[in-house]
């Protein structure tokens, strides 16, 4: 598609069906029902291979960059989803959790 398309001229274009190209397996994916992970690694590893060495130098540094942003504010919002959680919960909450799952053991009566 990159080859006979000439997206050379816009490299936003470029870069947005480049996006698209691993996004759109992640939606057929969990429309079936099936592994969203799975399909979005694999159209990962597909598009690196086939289509960035058809990218312009500029795409694949615009293209490198956004997936680098995207990383690191998804891992943001997941280690910060992961502290604030710990905080929001009382300790009374915490305990009737716990409390049976340490019932049948018999560490607590």
């Amino acid at each position: 598609v990159f080859k006979h398309l000439h997206f050379h001229e816009q490299t936003m274009i470029e870069v947005c069906s480049y996006t698209l190209l691993i996004y759109i397996p992640y939606l057929i994916a969990e429309a079936l029902e099936m592994s969203g992970i799975v399909a979005t690694l694999f159209a990962g590893i597909s598009v690196k291979h086939y289509v960035a060495s058809n990218l312009t130098v500029e795409s694949q540094q615009k293209a490198k960059f956004l997936v680098r942003m995207m990383a690191y504010v998804t891992e943001t919002t997941v280690f910060l989803n992961l502290g604030l959680s710990v905080f929001g919960q009382s300790l009374l909450t915490n305990f009737v959790q716990i409390r049976p799952t340490l019932r049948p053991t018999g560490t607590i009566p």
